[in-house]
């Protein structure tokens, strides 16, 4: 089950809100801000259905923000 890394940044590049994009993918918004906030993966039909409501290809919700470090990498820790 793939992580949304890029829900959110691509949702909101769009100008779609949390419930628009429910409305639209038939995802509850619940969910929506579980997978953004990463403490829920998404099952790969749940990512087609949010991928196709947005007009966008599946691996643009998986893939990592450009020039973000990982959360705990060591670019993260203050030395």
């Amino acid at each position: 089950m793939p992580l949304l890394q890029s829900l959110r940044r691509v949702r909101e590049g769009r100008g779609v809100s949390v419930r628009q994009l429910s409305a639209k993918s038939g995802v509850s918004a619940d969910s929506i801000s579980d997978f953004e906030e990463l403490r829920r993966q998404a099952s790969a039909r749940t990512t087609r259905r949010l991928a196709e409501a947005l007009g966008v290809r599946e691996e643009d919700l998986r893939q990592e923000p450009r020039g973000h470090p990982e959360p705990y990498s060591p670019e993260c820790v203050e030395g």
